[in-house]
């Protein structure tokens, strides 16, 4: 299963990037040195620094932008889970069998 997550900017425009266990490894390794604690305890700054790491890593952001400057223009994030196939949109039948 993939993770899509979409950005939407303050300027009106928006963009997507898939987010990897990697990305999602750097963010922590980034909170960690910037003193954030783990992820349970700054899950939007993780969630947002995977976000931005997957942006750089898919070369979809400007060379030499850093995070703070990047999540400045941010006006929202939203995480999207893919799947391979639709899940059931209720309890499963139950067989009388």
């Amino acid at each position: 299963m993939a993770t899509t997550t979409i950005i939407e900017y303050l300027d009106g425009t928006s963009g997507s990037v898939t987010v990897s266990l990697f990305d999602k490894m750097q963010a922590e390794k980034y909170g960690k040195a910037a003193g954030w604690g783990n992820v349970q305890e700054s899950p939007i700054e993780s969630f947002t620094y995977a976000t931005y790491f997957a942006l750089r890593r898919s070369h979809q952001l400007t060379d030499g932008q850093g995070f703070e400057d990047w999540a400045q223009t941010v006006e929202d994030i939203d995480q999207r889970r893919e799947t391979d196939t639709p899940l059931p949109a209720g309890p499963p039948e139950a067989s009388l069998s």
